[in-house]
C-alpha cells in the first residue's frame, strides 16, 4: 500500500485563522462541518461527514464519506479510498491537510511524554506497634480536644543539636525531596531525613486517609526502642491536627495533658501543612530521656515538616495525574477497538444506496451497527444498543458484534441467528445487561426485506410517494430470557424508498428546553431530502440534530443506518 510507517499528525490550514495540528492517535479520525467530528472544519464547501482517515496496519487511509464536493488527495479526486504518505496534501473544500512527520514539528506536542524514576528510599526499622487507648476512636470528638501550650524547658547540655547547622541539613533536604519518587518512597525518605536530623529514638510520620483517620505511613527506631509500643496523647491530636501547631513536651510524664496517656519521656510533634489543610503529622519521642528535645529541634521538625508537605501533596498529585493517565490510555485503546468494529465502508450493491454513522456520548459507547453480506448473495443489517454505557455496555457490543458475524456466515435463517446471539448474550453476560436489536435482511435482486425487532424502537420507512410508517415488529431484548422464538415480518421496498434503523439516542435527544427530537421530526428531515444520496441524507439528518440539539450536552450514543433503494 506504502512503504511508509504511519504518520502521527495532520497539519490543517483553513482558509481563514490559524493553522492547527490534529495527532493520527486512534483507528479512525472523522473530518466535516459538523463539530461531532475529530476536525471540524469551518468551511461551507464541507459536507458535514465529509471524509474520515482510518487506520489499516501500521498505514492510514483516506476515505471519501459520499461528500457533495470530493475529496483530493495530492491534486486527484478519490473514488473511494488513497493510502497515505508523509508530505501528502489532502484538499476538502478550501481547506488544506497535510500529513505531517511527527519528528518535524515546531510544537512538539505529541511527544511522549516524560517517563517517571523511581529511585530506592531508604530501609525501615523493625515493625512498630502504634497502639492507641482502648474504648476511644482513632481520632479525637469534639469533647476530647485539649488545645494546650506547654513551654518547652531548657535543654540539658547533652541534648542533641543543641546548636545546629541547619544549611547543609536543608541541602540535603531540598536535594533528597527533589527526587521523583512514589508516595511511599517520597514518605520513607522524609522520616529518614528527619530522623537523621534530629537524631531522636522513635519517629513516625502519618497522614489521614480520605476517612479523616490517621494512619502509620513510615517510622523509625533504635535498636533499644524497636519492640516497645508507643501512644499518642489525645490533646496532642487536638493541638497538632486540629489547630495545625507543632508542639514541644520536655517532661511528658508531668506536664498535664499532653503526658497523661504516654509511656514516653519527652516527645516533639509538628503537623504537615499543605495551604490550610493538615494531611497528618511528624511525631517524634525519647520514652527513657526527660527534655530530650529542645527548642531547636522543635524548629527544625517543623521545618521539614513544611516542605516535606508540599513534597507529600505534589507526589499525591503526580500519582493521580499518572493514574489518570494510564486509564485515558486504557480508554484509548478501548476506544480505537470499538471504532475497528464499526463497517470501514458500506457494501456496494447494484441499485442500492448504504450509509450510517455512530457517535459514542462517551469515549466509548455501546450502540452497534453492521453490514454483513451473506453467502447467499443476501445482506444483513443490524442496528443494537446495549443497556447503560461505558466500558460495561462497550465490551458487550464487542461480543454482539463478533456473535451475530459468526452466525452470519452460517446457513441459518434469520430468526435462527437472533435466537443463538440471544442465547449467548442469556450464557456470557450480567444478569444487569442485555441488548435491544433490529435486525433485518435484505434480498437486493428483489428488495424484499425481512426484519425482527428484539425491544428496540421500529426503523422508518419513507416511501417514495411521501408517506412513511414505522416498522414495529417488538420482541423482548436479547440477553433476558433463553430459548426465544423471533417473529420475522417482511416488507418489500420500492424505488426511492428509504429505510431509517436507528437507536434512541437519536429520536430522545434533548435540546436546551428539556424536548425530545422525536420520530416525527426525523421523518420530515428524511422526507424533505429523500431525493439525496444515503451518505448526504445522513448529513442533513446529522445536521438537524445537531441543530435542534444545540449546546445541551449528549446524554446518550447515537447511530443510525440508512438503506436507499435507488430510482427505476
Amino acid at each position: 500500500m506504502t512503504s511508509r510507517k504511519l504518520p502521527p499528525a495532520i497539519h490543517v490550514r483553513p482558509p481563514s485563522g490559524a493553522s492547527f495540528e490534529v495527532p493520527l492517535r486512534s483507528v479512525r479520525l472523522t473530518i466535516g462541518r459538523s463539530s461531532r467530528n475529530d476536525i471540524c472544519l469551518n468551511d461551507p464547501f464541507v459536507s458535514r461527514l465529509h471524509a474520515e482517515i482510518r487506520r489499516d496496519g501500521e498505514f492510514f487511509v483516506l476515505y471519501d464519506s459520499g461528500s457533495a464536493n470530493g475529496t483530493y488527495h495530492n491534486g486527484q479526486r478519490i473514488e473511494s479510498s488513497a493510502a497515505l504518505q508523509f508530505g501528502d496534501v489532502i484538499r476538502i473544500g478550501e481547506t488544506e491537510l497535510r500529513v505531517a512527520d511527527g519528528l518535524t514539528t515546531s510544537s512538539g506536542s505529541y511527544k511522549t511524554p516524560p517517563a517517571f524514576r523511581f529511585t530506592e528510599g531508604g530501609q525501615t526499622a523493625p515493625t512498630e506497634i502504634l497502639a492507641f487507648p482502648k474504648g476511644k476512636d482513632f481520632l479525637p470528638g469534639p469533647d476530647q480536644l485539649v488545645a494546650v501550650t506547654t513551654p518547652p524547658m531548657a535543654p540539658p547540655a547533652t541534648q542533641r543539636l543543641a546548636t545546629p547547622n541547619w544549611l547543609p541539613i536543608f541541602s540535603k533536604v531540598v536535594e533528597t525531596l527533589s527526587m521523583d519518587q512514589s508516595l511511599e518512597e517520597t514518605l520513607d525518605t522524609i522520616l529518614g531525613l528527619a530522623f537523621e536530623a534530629i537524631a531522636p529514638e522513635r519517629a513516625y510520620l502519618l497522614l489521614r486517609d480520605e476517612h479523616g483517620q490517621l494512619q502509620l505511613q513510615a517510622h523509625r527506631t533504635t535498636q533499644q526502642t524497636a519492640h516497645l509500643e508507643v501512644m499518642l496523647p489525645w490533646s496532642i491530636h487536638a493541638h497538632v491536627l486540629q489547630d495545625g501547631k507543632p508542639i514541644l513536651v520536655s517532661h511528658a510524664r508531668h506536664e498535664g495533658p499532653h503526658g497523661a496517656d504516654t509511656p514516653a519521656a519527652s516527645l516533639i510533634a509538628a503537623p504537615l501543612l499543605a495551604g490550610s489543610e493538615v494531611l497528618g503529622m511528624l511525631y517524634m519521642d525519647s520514652p527513657f530521656t526527660p527534655a530530650y528535645f529542645g527548642q531547636n529541634a522543635l524548629d527544625l521538625l517543623t521545618t521539614i515538616a513544611r516542605v516535606a508537605a508540599i513534597k507529600i501533596e505534589n507526589t499525591r498529585l503526580l500519582e493521580a495525574r499518572l493514574e489518570k493517565r494510564r486509564f485515558e490510555e486504557e480508554l484509548q485503546v478501548a476506544s480505537e477497538i470499538q471504532l475497528s468494529l464499526h463497517p470501514t465502508r458500506p457494501p456496494q450493491l447494484a441499485g442500492w444506496d448504504i450509509a450510517g454513522l455512530s457517535f459514542p456520548c462517551r469515549e466509548i459507547g455501546g450502540d452497534y451497527y453492521d453490514f454483513i453480506p451473506r453467502g447467499d448473495d443476501k445482506l444483513l443489517l443490524a442496528v443494537g444498543d446495549v443497556s447503560g454505557k461505558g466500558m460495561g455496555a462497550a465490551l458487550m457490543m464487542s461480543s454482539v458484534h463478533a456473535a451475530l458475524r459468526a452466525q452470519a456466515q452460517t446457513a441459518r435463517t434469520l430468526a435462527d441467528i437472533v435466537a443463538a446471539v440471544n442465547d449467548y448474550l442469556v450464557e456470557n453476560s450480567p444478569e444487569n445487561k442485555f441488548l435491544t436489536l433490529f435486525c433485518a435482511e435484505l434480498d437486493p435482486a428483489t428488495g424484499i426485506l425481512h426484519y425482527t425487532s428484539a425491544g428496540h424502537d421500529p426503523a422508518l420507512l419513507v416511501r417514495a410517494d411521501g408517506t412513511y410508517t414505522e416498522l414495529a415488529a417488538q420482541g423482548i431484548p436479547l440477553g433476558i430470557l433463553p430459548n426465544i422464538a423471533p417473529a420475522i415480518h417482511q416488507v418489500s421496498l420500492l424505488p426511492g424508498d428509504v429505510l431509517a434503523i436507528y437507536t434512541d439516542g437519536l429520536t430522545e435527544s434533548l435540546n436546551e428546553q428539556g424536548e425530545i427530537l422525536g420520530l416525527e421530526r426525523l421523518a420530515q428531515t428524511i422526507l424533505k431530502h429523500r431525493g439525496l444520496s444515503a451518505s448526504r441524507l445522513r448529513d442533513r439528518v446529522e445536521e438537524a440534530v445537531s441543530r435542534f440539539v444545540g449546546r445541551a450536552p449528549t446524554a446518550d450514543d447515537l447511530t443510525l443506518l440508512l438503506l436507499r433503494r435507488l430510482p427505476a
